[in-house]
């Protein structure tokens, strides 16, 4: 979903819709104080989506539906979800074919509107017609990490890929760059970080990718 068009029913601002696909989990869209309230995305070509990732800001949704549609008129529910509390949602095993892609927001878990830091979408088009959707997930290794985490990157990640290590709040605690690849994975030293739950940021030019791990 990154940097394709988007739109909400409502805004609050400054936090404009585009910022839920900017690649940037510091910034989010931020919806007016009432239910429901809807996001959709417009991946540009039919997909058939296998993951979808959803990385709340503190104003969560405690009840929403992940739906896609091949004409933003007709809506398939993909998967349904109540009595959310975590801020880092990952939705697998997603079976649908859409070329939009919706997050239905019916409850709200604060007082506040609805607010995603980012939506990734990650399938295939049907019958292999043109490229992914996304890259192939990043993987990391071991979680919970102690001194170090592997992060399985391969070889179309650059030397200058960008490793952001994040706070579930969206601040930045550490980064580095990737560093050219020696085998099938690059090291990230966790020594330093308190223990708890964090979110890595992976980005190359015109990927982003943010994937969950623990600090024992």
């Amino acid at each position: 979903a990154y940097q394709k068009p988007v739109t909400a029913t409502s805004t609050e601002a400054p936090n404009a819709a585009t910022y839920a696909v900017d690649g940037d989990p510091t910034t989010r869209w931020g919806s007016l104080y009432t239910d429901p309230q809807e996001l959709t995305v417009d991946l540009g070509a039919p997909y058939a989506l296998s993951r979808v990732v959803v990385l709340w800001e503190t104003a969560l949704a405690k009840d929403y539906l992940v739906q896609g549609s091949i004409d933003n008129a007709t809506w398939a529910t993909l998967k349904t979800v109540t009595g959310n509390t975590e801020q880092f949602n990952e939705h697998l095993n997603l079976s649908g074919t859409a070329r939009y892609l919706r997050l239905k927001g019916t409850a709200r878990g604060t007082a506040y509107g609805f607010s995603i830091r980012e939506i990734m979408a990650y399938g295939s088009v049907p019958l292999a017609a043109g490229p992914p959707l996304a890259a192939a997930p990043v993987q990391v290794y071991p979680n919970p990490a102690a001194a170090s985490l592997a992060v399985a990157l391969g070889p179309e990640w650059p030397a200058a890929t960008q490793l952001t290590v994040l706070d579930p709040a969206g601040r930045v605690v550490a980064t580095q760059l990737a560093g050219p690849a020696t085998g099938p994975t690059r090291p990230l030293p966790t020594a330093g970080l308190a223990p708890g739950l964090y979110l890595l940021r992976v980005q190359r030019p015109g990927v982003t990718q943010v994937v969950r791990f623990a600090k024992q």
